[in-house]
């Protein structure tokens, strides 16, 4: 068998393995409230519950998570080192609207990432 010939489903085990999770989903008590809330509204955004250019209200987000405004903000500050929110000054966050370019360059990052777990994954 050649290498373009494989199965169509023969990585399908292993595509989560690859797929972007800001915090791998365990139950780890060493996160912190913030980066519990990093997940949550991260993983919004990737399923497209939240559009790009959104606006994210802290004050709505401190209600649904029954928290101050605090670790609202640390959880906007960690999400923006990932890239998927844009904090505005004096203006508040909204969800970050990607050109197609970066788009790209995205999927060719992850493309290389599964490359990589699936080298791994047949080495073992």
């Amino acid at each position: 068998m050649k290498a373009f010939d494989l199965p169509p489903d023969l990585f399908t085990p292993w595509e989560g393995a690859v797929a972007f999770r800001l915090f791998a989903e365990q139950d780890d008590p060493t996160l912190t409230v913030s980066e519990q809330i990093a997940a949550r509204v991260g993983d919004r955004i990737l399923d497209g519950t939240m559009a790009p250019g959104a606006r994210i209200g802290e004050q709505e987000l401190a209600d649904e998570f029954a928290v101050s405004r605090g670790p609202i903000r640390d959880a906007l500050r960690i999400l923006e080192r990932e890239g998927l929110v844009t904090l505005l000054a004096r203006r508040g966050a909204i969800v970050t609207e990607l050109r197609a370019a970066e788009l790209r360059e995205l999927l060719e990052i992850r493309a290389g990432l599964f490359e990589i777990v699936v080298r791994k994954l047949a080495a073992q």
